[in-house]
């Protein structure tokens, strides 16, 4: 990929997240209260700034990398950006966009799930065994460390909910 576009990602990326922190508070929903405490664990803005704080470091990597080394960041020579160069940043755009509309009505699993398969592909994995292990497992062992250890709600999808809690016998 050319690296004048690679750049114009990252700093679209940095200045999401970077208004995204600075907004937290009216993009997160408060926890319900009973008798006057939390029924979470956690504030839920707690993984959205996780998030968001990685993205920033990361976008923030890449400005380094590429101010310290102006040549080396895609071999030496910059070549031009074809199409199919920006049609998968808008595609990694719109699997995002995708994502966050579907999260909460089909659950975290589910959506997850479907996003990382369309990101892989995007990617250029074409190992179809990889890319459904990582898919299925990656986001399942968040699921559980999120809603298991650190009691928080995820949405969820009731026969997949009900399927792991089967599994696990709860």
């Amino acid at each position: 990929m050319n690296k004048r576009l690679e750049s114009a990602v990252a700093g679209s990326l940095l200045m999401l997240a970077i208004a995204f922190i600075a907004f937290m508070e009216a993009l997160v929903a408060k926890p319900k209260l009973l008798f006057g405490r939390s029924l979470s664990a956690i504030e839920p803005t707690f993984f959205p700034i996780i998030g968001m704080a990685m993205m920033v470091f990361f976008c923030s990597l890449f400005f380094i990398r590429a101010y310290r080394n102006p040549g080396s960041a895609d071999g030496g020579e910059e070549t031009p950006a074809d199409d199919t160069d920006w049609l998968r940043v808008g595609a990694f755009f719109l699997v995002l966009l995708f994502y966050a509309l579907t999260f909460s009505r089909i659950g975290f699993l589910s959506a997850s799930f479907l996003s990382m398969v369309v990101i892989s592909l995007l990617a250029g994995n074409r190992n179809y065994l990889q890319i459904v292990a990582f898919s299925f497992l990656l986001p399942l062992a968040f699921y559980l460390v999120a809603t298991r250890l650190l009691l928080v709600s995820l949405p969820e999808l009731a026969p997949v909910e009900l399927s792991i809690a089967r599994i696990l016998g709860n």
